[in-house]
């Protein structure tokens, strides 16, 4: 189950860094490299923990039914 969490998490890393280069490739605006990288940080940190949440849902629901039936 961590395995799965944390594939999540590598999922996400690599979904913001191409779109951190694109970004970084079309900016205009060269200087707002640290907010952009706070804001990606939070964004791992969000998505990570509310993966917790959808695991808590399958741990405690009895079928994959009632577990999209709670989303």
């Amino acid at each position: 189950m961590v395995g799965y969490l944390l594939g999540d998490a590598l999922r996400y890393t690599m979904a913001s860094i191409v779109m951190l280069s694109v970004g970084l490739t079309w900016a205009t605006d060269r200087t707002a490299g640290p907010r952009v990288l706070a804001g990606i940080a939070l964004l791992l940190v969000f998505s990570f923990a509310f993966s917790w949440i959808w695991t808590m849902f399958g741990l405690l629901l009895r079928t994959e039914k009632s577990v999209m039936a709670s989303a």
